[in-house]
C-alpha cells in the first residue's frame, strides 16, 4: 500500500505507487536532518521510522486495527457498515477498508473517520514502535484520505472539532468491552480477509457495546457561534 520514499529505504516488496510525492513530503524534514536513515535498516522497534519498513506481521495487524476501528466507530455513531476487507499483499494499492454509508452529525462522522489512523498509531506505540516520525507517517499518510474527508466537510461549513473527535474515538476504543470487540473483529479480519457487517454487529452485541458514550456533539449554542465565525470570514 505504501511505497518507500526512495529505493534505499523500506521493504523492497512494497512496490505500489501510492502517494509518492506525499510520502516524500512527510519524511522530507526528518531525512534532511538524518540523511543516514535512508541507508540504515532499523534494528529495534523504537528505531522504525516509516510504515514501509514495518515487518509484515506488525504492518498488517496495525492496518487491520485501523480498518476495524473505522467499522466499529461507524456502527456505533449510527452509520451503516457495508463491508470490511483486507488483502494482505503489500503490492496492492488499496488492500481493503471499511465501507460505510449513512448521514449522521458531522462531528460523529469525524469520530469514525479519524479514529482509524489514530488507533493504528496508538497500537504501534504500545508495541514499542514509538518513533515520532513513524506516528507522523501513520497519521499523515495512512490517514490521508480520512483527513481529506473531514477537511472537505469543514470546507462546506460543517462544524467539526478534529481534536475532540480523535480524543473521543480513542476513548471509546479504549474501553474494556469495546477493546475486546475490536480485538475479536481484527483477528477475524486477519484470518479471513473479510468480516460481514452482521458479524461486526454481533461481536459488538456479544461484548455489550451499544453506544459511543461520552462523545461530544455540538450544541445549539456551538452551532450559533460557528455560524457567526463563518459569517465574519466572508
Amino acid at each position: 500500500m505504501i511505497k518507500p520514499c526512495d529505493e534505499h529505504i523500506g521493504n523492497p516488496r512494497v512496490t505500489a505507487d501510492h502517494s509518492d510525492d506525499l510520502h516524500r513530503d512527510i519524511h522530507a524534514k526528518y531525512l534532511r536532518a538524518h540523511p543516514e536513515a535512508r541507508f540504515v535498516q532499523p534494528t529495534t522497534a523504537e528505531t522504525w521510522w516509516c510504515t514501509a519498513q514495518l515487518p509484515d506481521q506488525v504492518y498488517w495487524r496495525s492496518l487491520a486495527l485501523h480498518e476495524t476501528a473505522h467499522a466499529i466507530l461507524g456502527v456505533l455513531v449510527g452509520q451503516e457498515l457495508l463491508g470490511l476487507t483486507l488483502v494482505q499483499d503489500r503490492n496492492i494499492l488499496v488492500p481493503g477498508g471499511a465501507m460505510i454509508q449513512g448521514s449522521v452529525n458531522a462531528q460523529l462522522a469525524a469520530v469514525g473517520i479519524l479514529g482509524g489512523p489514530h488507533a493504528q498509531a496508538r497500537w504501534l506505540a504500545e508495541q514499542g514502535y514509538t518513533h515520532p516520525e513513524l506516528k507522523r507517517c501513520v497519521i499523515r499518510l495512512g490517514g490521508h484520505s480520512d483527513a481529506r474527508q473531514v477537511k472537505a466537510a469543514k470546507a462546506e461549513g460543517l462544524l467539526i472539532d478534529r481534536r475532540r473527535a480523535v480524543k473521543d474515538a480513542l476513548r471509546v476504543l479504549g474501553r474494556r468491552r469495546t477493546a475486546a470487540a475490536h480485538l475479536e473483529i481484527t483477528e477475524r479480519l486477519l484470518a479471513d480477509g473479510a468480516v460481514p457487517p452482521a458479524a461486526v454487529s454481533a461481536a459488538l452485541e456479544r461484548h455489550g457495546v451499544r453506544k459511543p458514550k461520552g462523545v461530544w456533539i455540538p450544541s445549539a449554542e456551538d452551532f450559533a457561534r460557528h455560524k457567526e465565525r463563518l459569517a465574519a470570514r466572508r
